[in-house]
């Protein structure tokens, strides 16, 4: 309404020299002036004047928003350390709210790897400090950050302050650990496989072992299972079998799977009277699960090595010629198995 008013007193030369200003979310965008330059002429000027503004003020809403996203707890201070701008990741650091304003060293303490109490001495210089202690009167414990300074530099190359970013290495560790787990873990039965298997080989063969077993599991008729009940059954099977080995086995074991149907247990601080107690509780586990009325049966061969130096390969191929040798005097009772579960269940179905 304003602006059609503005332009009727215009055409009607009601208007003399002047302008109006339009405003938009509190900002004036555009700037309509009209000059009477004669008494035939007017001349009207339309200026964008506060677009510039008003993009910079919409794009400094996106990115708070955005950095109040960030694992980083983030914090921009003037030249001689006022707090300008704190992101919402940084307040629960701190376990303070509204802190803008205030001075960044009035409230927080920072201590380095040794203990030593750190001076934010402004000015500052570009740095990363890898590892400091964050302590505030309002923290319950002092938390282990990594700080990274850096100058906040205007065109011209005028500093007007510094972003300190403080990131708290738990999250990284846990990061990294998520990772790490995602990398080593295989998705159907939640052990882990072969990639960390390799990693685990490694280790073991640069480093005196002594006490150490090596247990591989094979799942007998899976192939059957897949082909009579379906491929879901046959997972089942498979993660029914993990976790009868996980549930018989010590904290700091390893189970691994190494292919479709077979898993690797690699023991530790056992001898072989134990090797053998711990497959005997796996055969005695497994009989009392069953897939579509198919009680589930493993084939198990194990090697055992005293101490010194490993040769993994070597504990492997034992490990897997009894593995073999059982399975194939078990096999002929095995299929036998499964066969009458499966004819069993015929029956029940169709008398």
């Amino acid at each position: 309404n304003d602006v059609e008013k503005f332009i009727n007193q215009v055409e009607n030369l009601a208007y003399v020299n002047g302008s109006l200003n339009i405003n938009y979310d509190g900002i004036d965008i555009f700037s309509v002036s009209a000059n009477l330059s004669n008494q035939k002429t007017v001349l009207v000027n339309l200026s964008l004047v506060g677009e510039e503004m008003y993009a910079t003020t919409a794009l400094t809403s996106t990115m708070r928003l955005m950095l109040d996203y960030l694992d980083d707890g983030l914090v921009t201070v003037n030249n001689f350390g006022r707090i300008l701008f704190s992101n919402q990741q940084f307040q629960p650091m701190v376990n303070r709210t509204n802190i803008n304003r205030l001075y960044i060293g009035d409230f927080l303490d920072l201590y380095d790897d040794k203990g030593l109490k750190y001076i934010l001495d402004f000015p500052l210089k570009n740095q990363v400090h890898s590892y400091m202690w964050l302590d505030s009167p309002a923290m319950e414990d002092k938390l282990v950050v990594e700080m990274v300074v850096n100058e906040i530099r205007e065109g011209d190359g005028f500093r007007v302050g510094y972003l300190f970013s403080f990131r708290d290495t738990s999250v990284r560790e846990k990061r990294e650990q998520e990772v790490r787990s995602f990398a080593f873990t295989d998705a159907q039965t939640g052990v882990y496989n072969r990639h960390y298997l390799k990693e685990l080989i490694t280790h073991l063969e640069v480093n005196l072992v002594e006490n150490f077993g090596i247990v591989i599991i094979d799942l007998n008729g899976l192939k059957v299972i897949n082909d009579s009940f379906g491929h879901e059954a046959g997972d089942l099977a498979i993660q029914k079998t993990s976790s009868v080995l996980v549930q018989c086995s010590k904290e700091q074991d390893h189970i691994i799977r190494i292919g479709g149907d077979e898993f690797l247990a690699l023991l530790t601080d056992v001898d072989e009277y134990e090797i053998q107690n711990y497959i005997d509780n796996i055969n005695q586990n497994i009989v009392l699960q069953d897939v579509g009325n198919i009680p589930l049966s493993l084939s198990i061969g194990s090697a055992y090595h005293a101490d010194g130096m490993i040769n993994f390969k070597e504990l492997l191929e034992e490990a897997e010629l009894k593995m073999y040798h059982h399975k194939t005097v078990s096999s002929q009772a095995t299929r036998r198995m499964i066969m009458d579960s499966i004819y069993a269940t015929l029956i029940e179905r169709n008398p």
